[in-house]
């Protein structure tokens, strides 16, 4: 293997124990610091992820979460844990979103569900990230800002509006009639 994609694949590891242990954290609310280590690297060595210095790659991953703001330690009864931030929520939710998809019910009650957004420049990352995230739920966009989906999905749209904090600039409408409906059910497969 060449140096470049030792690399990549030294890059990726590292990326897969951080997100291992944000999803340990996330799982149980806190985790005890006296016993992520053990959990993790378990794991890891289980599905034969487990680096070669897997104790150092588990603290050094920590050490980069807890740099970076993704974790953080709070004591309790005098034990401490590690505990997620807002912005480890934030990653943890890219992760489970970047292959998402919401469910097709079996009929479609020909009814679309509009998203109409307007995110200031101030707020880019937040703009971009919301885009992303309807892309890969399946939302098409119809014009700029607005965009549009076939099926029931206002409970992922309030989370998603609540998570990255653009709730009040964005409306959700459900329509039965839309100019160009017929259009807009082609782009999704659909039949009217």
């Amino acid at each position: 293997m060449g140096k470049i994609e030792n690399i990549v694949k030294a890059s990726s590891r590292k990326e897969f124990i951080k997100n291992c242990i944000l999803a340990s954290v996330q799982v149980t609310g806190m985790l005890a610091v006296a016993v992520v280590a053990p959990n993790v690297l378990t794991t890891l060595d289980k599905l034969g992820l487990l680096p070669r210095d897997g104790k150092y790659a588990i603290k050094r991953s920590l050490g980069r979460l807890l740099d970076s703001g993704h974790i953080r330690f709070e004591s309790r009864d005098g034990k401490k844990f590690f505990v997620l931030t807002d912005k480890g929520q934030a990653r943890l939710l890219r992760l489970q979103t970047k292959h998402f998809q919401l469910p097709k019910p079996k009929y479609w009650d020909k009814k679309f569900r509009i998203l109409i957004f307007d995110v200031q420049e101030q707020n880019r990352n937040k703009r971009d990230r919301f885009r992303v995230l309807l892309q890969q739920i399946g939302f098409k966009k119809i014009q700029q800002s607005v965009w549009a989906y076939p099926y029931d999905c206002e409970d992922t749209i309030q989370l998603l509006k609540t998570d990255l904090g653009v709730g009040k600039n964005v409306i959700y409408l459900v329509t039965g009639d839309i100019e160009g409906r017929e259009k807009i059910a082609k782009m999704f497969g659909l039949k009217l």
